[in-house]
């Protein structure tokens, strides 16, 4: 083909304001323009249409930008014959789609413009081999400079002034940032046949590059195709991009749409991609991809490899073998829920969870990805499931208001309680509260401040408003209880530190800054008592709390867990006494396993521990997550119980401790929480009580349970954090203790 040819018109003049540069990169031999009547649109076709449908100018994160979209057909679909199947399976036209691309954005683009780029299949190979082209040499190459370079393609690319005579260089100290690289199942444009060049390392740019200048990456890789020329090319993940690659149901074309059967599965990537774009409002995808869950019949993943084209002369290779799917690899949570609908349906040759488990050692906890939607209709399936995911109620907190019960209400003792003789309170460790409302532990300070608006989006979408507004009045009342507690109890308040204080949580992106503002909108409109919650922009925050970002603060109150821990177990062995029923507590007692008992009439369960065996009448669980083998329903990687990493240090600042604000900080997600010890030495610097940064580790920590030791990339990351955020603060990294403990999640 003629690689000068145009293969679409190019948009009218535009605005001089910012703009939202958005290329589609449909896959092999697709053309949403002219689709063949057997033949479905492809995702990328259709997130082309569904932004065209969006108006001229679009509201950004407080801004207006001109929408400006630009869609190239698949290799070879505008060539028939000969060519057009070479152009196909050789990839040799990809050079004319990846030129295309970066001339029109070279064309158009201006500072503080967002570039956004979308590919299927080849066209994905294409669209990120142009995000690599923008960081290497920003965009002063021209159209005759790239295929010049093409030209010699079995030459790598030094990225500087070469033999040629032009320069491939980035302009400027800054690289040009790409907002978005979303793309689909990654197919390499061409393949290692005989006599044909390889290209799969276009211009020197490696194939599984992740160039730094992409601010988001986000991949739908398909879990069940089984076909080697389609083996998947996966990210390179660096240390500055945000990377959420997704295993999702179904073959190629199942994920990446363009198929020739009818199905459904190509809808949930597409719902899930469109979730992660700002230019959407969530509120209204669900409307516009119409993904309806309960027709099961169109959700079963095609076996590509038995019934494709020209499928008796593919090699087969599923996932694993291709090295492509792993111990780590997250999977979409439909992936699993329709396993579980469709088990009779489902081609026994396809890969499977149980198969990916097997053969790699891949465990469901930690790598689902959750969906709310998914969430809700497993729930279904199981009727005997509680709604609340999880609770942060601790044994102790339990405990004192029950024996209060027994006490004042002689008939509940007699009808319910009966025959209560004795309460037990077991602790793995060495006791202590791990979760008490709001209150986040550590071994020196904690604060107590009610969690409302953050998340709050989420737990709608996921339960219902009703369910939501349960979750804020039951930590509403978690931290009410505790402040009744210590107003009745002479001299507790003073014996747990309790001081004024409260929560700001920092928002160090424009995504969290947008997150944060629709939280608490969606909060005040569904009725959520908002008088303690307040909006700080960057200056106003430095003024309070001393450092320049735009946070979210709550009023609340801050004291030190475990002493707390300690006045409500004197507080229920008071309590004991008055009701006549003996209470326990046993440290260093994890429970090994809860069984039901059918052969005693009184006791319905066997507690198993390390050391011994307890008959019960009923268990309460305040568990984090080192429980979750004892309570398998409530394991949700994202809203229930899984076992977490922690670590923790105290880190000396140069201000003295009297003249910094009593407030608790914490970054979106929990990733870092820090609070300062109260300090009466008005000569006495403050101690930061600081732990997280489980972001820095594979899965964020998530299933290890093993807390033992200090992990070292914590450490560096804890280290590093404070100065970040304070500037001038923690430079000298004062490390005065360091020390791992259970945490939650």
């Amino acid at each position: 083909m003629d690689s000068e040819q145009d293969w679409t018109t190019l948009p009218d003049e535009v605005s001089r304001g910012p703009k939202y540069i958005m290329v589609f990169c449909d896959g092999t031999g697709k053309d949403g323009e002219k689709l063949p009547k057997k033949e479905t649109p492809t995702n990328v076709y259709q997130l082309y249409k569904l932004t065209q449908a969006l108006p001229e100018y679009l509201g950004v994160e407080g801004r207006t930008y001109q929408k400006v979209t630009y869609y190239i057909p698949g290799v070879g679909s505008r060539l028939h014959g000969t060519a057009g199947l070479l152009a196909k399976i050789h990839g040799m036209a990809a050079v004319h789609t990846v030129v295309t691309a970066y001339s029109f954005i070279a064309e158009y683009y201006r500072p503080g413009d967002h570039i956004c780029l979308f590919g299927y299949s080849r066209g994905a190979f294409a669209a990120r081999k142009v995000a690599s082209l923008i960081f290497h040499c920003g965009l002063s190459a021209t159209r005759e400079e790239l295929l010049q370079q093409w030209a010699r393609r079995d030459k790598p690319v030094r990225w500087h002034k070469n033999s040629d005579g032009f320069e491939l260089e980035r302009r400027g100290h800054q690289p040009i940032p790409i907002k978005y690289l979303a793309v689909w199942d990654t197919v390499c444009a061409v393949r290692n046949l005989p006599h044909i060049t390889p290209v799969k390392e276009m211009l020197g740019i490696r194939e599984e590059e992740l160039s730094p200048n992409v601010e988001h990456a986000l991949h739908a890789v398909a879990f069940h195709e089984n076909r080697q020329p389609f083996r998947v090319t996966l990210f390179e993940e660096n240390a500055s991009t945000h990377l959420q690659e997704v295993w999702f149901p179904g073959c190629h074309s199942d994920v990446g749409g363009g198929g020739e059967e009818t199905t459904d599965l190509p809808k949930i990537s597409l719902e899930w991609m469109m979730k992660r774009l700002d230019i959407f409002d969530n509120t209204s995808i669900h409307e516009m991809v119409s993904l309806d869950y309960t027709r099961h019949q169109f959700f079963n993943p095609h076996n590509a490899s038995r019934h494709g084209k020209l499928s008796i002369l593919i090699r087969e290779e599923d996932r694993i073998k291709g090295l492509r799917l792993g111990k780590r690899s997250q999977l979409h949570q439909s992936t699993y829920y329709l396993e579980t609908i469709l088990a009779n349906d489902i081609d026994k040759n396809l890969l499977n969870l149980n198969k990916l488990s097997e053969r790699t050692g891949w465990d469901r906890l930690g790598n689902i990805i959750y969906c709310p939607r998914v969430e809700r209709l497993l729930k279904a399936n199981k009727p005997g499931e509680p709604a609340s995911r999880g609770s942060s109620l601790s044994l102790l907190q339990f405990t004192l208001p029950v024996l209060r019960r027994i006490e004042s209400a002689p008939s509940l003792k007699q009808e319910i309680f009966v025959p209560v003789q004795q309460a037990s309170l077991l602790e793995a460790t060495s006791g202590g509260i791990y979760a008490i409302g709001g209150i986040f532990t550590g071994r020196n300070g904690g604060h107590l401040t009610a969690f409302t608006t953050s998340g709050f989006r989420d737990r709608v979408e996921a339960y219902g408003t009703d369910e939501a507004l349960r979750t804020v009045a039951l930590e509403q009342h978690t931290v009410s209880s505790i402040l009744k507690f210590l107003d009745e109890t002479p001299g507790a308040a003073e014996e747990v530190d309790f001081v004024q204080g409260g929560r700001v949580t920092c928002l160090l992106s424009p995504e969290q800054i947008d997150d944060a503002r629709k939280d608490m909108k969606a909060a005040a409109e569904a009725g959520v008592d908002m008088s303690t919650i307040e909006w700080l922009e960057p200056d106003a925050a430095a003024q309070r709390f001393g450092f320049r970002e735009t946070s979210v603060y709550t009023r609340g109150n801050a004291l030190w867990p475990l002493k707390l821990a300690t006045k409500l177990y004197q507080a229920a062995k008071g309590e004991n006494a008055k009701s006549n029923i003996r209470l326990d507590l046993f440290t260093h007692t994890p429970v090994i396993s809860v069984e039901p008992v059918t052969a005693d009439s009184i006791h319905k369960c066997l507690i198993k521990t390390g050391r011994g065996v307890i008959k019960s009448r009923f268990v309460v669980h305040a568990t984090n997550g080192y429980a979750s083998h004892l309570l398998p329903h409530l394991a949700n990687p994202l809203t229930g119980i899984v076992p977490t990493q922690g670590q923790c240090m105290a880190i000396r600042g140069s201000t003295e401790a009297t003249k910094w604000p009593i407030n608790a900080g914490r970054t979106v997600g929990g990733y870092e929480y820090w609070i300062p010890r109260p300090a009466r030495d008005t000569k006495e610097k403050v101690l930061i009580i600081l732990g997280g940064s489980r972001k820095s580790l594979p899965q964020q920590g998530h299933n290890v349970a093993d807390d033992s030791t200090i992990d070292p990339i914590i450490a560096r990351s804890l280290r590093d954090f404070l100065p970040k955020i304070y500037a001038g603060e923690f430079e000298e990294r004062k490390v005065e203790m360091e020390w791992v403990r259970e945490d939650f999640n």
